[in-house]
């Protein structure tokens, strides 16, 4: 019975060993100023709020940086277990239950052009507003007498920040300004960009197909209490 009862204990030590000796594949995305490429990430707010959180959960975290494309194809394969920021809803990833942190659409302009309140929807009038293929956009600008040009192309985004710079379109709709409008982006100097606050959208941690029910659990319950606690947002804007 002793003997039996050291074997219990030993079995149970070892499953607990081995499972937090799995190693976690995390993938990250490009996305300023949140997670910014060109400098290290781990010491972008982003990469340091997540790692605290899965740290405390995992033993092994091994984090693999993507573009964006691949990061989901990798993910869909179930070659990596997370991925974050992920803005992409017409991919219909499983994500964790609560937003990682939201993001805002808007208009961006040349300076000289630059509309800073958008609810002042009269001002578009006659206004040629580039829509990136597939974008879908905010009522206020779907009713207003702006001219709204349809960009097509896969890399219709790209080619609006280029018409813009051109002067061939007056404004380009955003879904998440904050991603081309920050001080660490040279565009910055040429380009400002304005919000429709009140349609702001979930950015989130994504999950693999078929990730065990456990695991995701014991990933979303740390998120969830993290987020409850101190807001990933909240957290971004602290010194």
């Amino acid at each position: 019975m002793k003997n039996s009862l050291y074997l219990l204990i030993f079995l149970i030590n070892f499953i607990s060993l081995k499972a937090n000796s799995v190693t976690l594949k995390v993938g990250i995305i490009d996305y300023p100023p949140h997670v910014d490429f060109k400098n290290n990430i781990r010491n972008d707010k982003a990469y340091k709020y997540v790692h605290a959180i899965l740290e405390s959960k995992f033993s092994n975290v091994e984090y693999i940086q993507y573009p964006s494309k691949r990061a989901i194809s990798e993910l869909k394969k179930g070659n990596i277990d997370l991925l974050y920021p992920v803005d992409d809803p017409f991919n219909k990833l499983k994500h964790l239950s609560k937003a990682f942190f939201h993001s805002t659409p808007g208009l961006c302009f040349k300076k000289k052009n630059f509309i800073p309140i958008l609810s002042a929807t009269h001002l578009f009038k006659g206004l040629a507003i580039g829509i990136p293929s597939g974008t879908k956009i905010v009522p206020t600008l779907k009713s207003s007498s702006a001219n709204l040009i349809d960009i097509k192309g896969t890399n219709s985004l790209n080619r609006g920040i280029e018409l813009l710079k051109l002067g061939r379109i007056d404004a380009l709709f955003h879904p998440n300004p904050i991603k081309l409008y920050h001080l660490t982006n040279p565009l910055s100097k040429e380009i400002a960009c304005s919000y429709f606050h009140g349609y702001s959208s979930g950015v989130y941690i994504a999950t693999k197909p078929g990730m065990d029910k456990e695991t995701y659990k014991k990933i979303d319950d740390a998120f969830t209490l993290a987020l409850n606690e101190t807001s990933y947002e909240f957290y971004f804007t602290q010194n």
